[in-house]
């Protein structure tokens, strides 16, 4: 479901804490079926990564 790119991006993101994965995979999640897409990809993950940050 998660591209190896997508999931390197919220490992680092995240720093490995458990909480913080989990929260930026369910945005990943979200951000990937609003455009209609069946995997997370990169554009995905930094896009929750930029709305977790803020």
């Amino acid at each position: 479901m998660f591209s190896d790119d997508a999931i390197t991006a919220i490992h680092q993101a995240s720093r490995g804490y458990p909480r913080a994965v989990n929260n930026l995979a369910i945005s990943s999640l979200i951000a990937t079926y609003a455009t209609g897409k069946a995997i997370v990809d990169l554009t995905a993950a930094q896009s929750a990564i930029t709305e977790n940050s803020e």
